[in-house]
């Protein structure tokens, strides 16, 4: 690789950094859940941009943050599922441009430890977003 082009790459690299540590700063700001939980994912969308996810009180929301900052999917994210607060969630990326979300829903489950339910599998849900939302 000649010199000309790994200097222009270093000023892309630096905003694409800049961009993905603004948004996650921004998403854990405005969507924290509790003291010490942070209902906030990203990965990198293998295009210079981020996919970030979170769960805010109506369920779980993504949405795709470009190379410059800029929103490309709904404003406000695309709605994933409803599920209550403390559900967990994950998100992977599928190698094509969108990703994999995965999250789990314990809200059936009753509280009482003498109920043979209590004991039962905690329903686990995933859903593939593409590239475009």
């Amino acid at each position: 690789m000649d010199k000309a082009k790994e200097k222009r790459r270093w000023p892309l690299t630096i905003i694409v950094i800049v961009t993905v540590i603004i948004a996650s700063a921004a998403m854990i700001y405005i969507y924290r859940d509790a003291p010490g939980r942070i209902p906030v994912q990203a990965i990198s969308d293998g295009s210079n941009g981020v996919i970030v996810i979170w769960h805010d009180e109506d369920g779980i929301y993504a949405q795709r943050v470009g190379p410059l900052g800029q929103p490309e999917w709904e404003m406000g994210g695309v709605f994933i599922c409803k599920c209550p607060s403390g559900s967990g969630f994950t998100l992977t990326p599928d190698r094509r441009g969108g990703a994999i979300i995965t999250w789990s829903d314990s809200s059936g489950r009753p509280d009482d430890r003498d109920d043979p339910a209590f004991y039962d599998p905690i329903p686990f849900y995933y859903q593939r977003i593409s590239a475009g939302g």
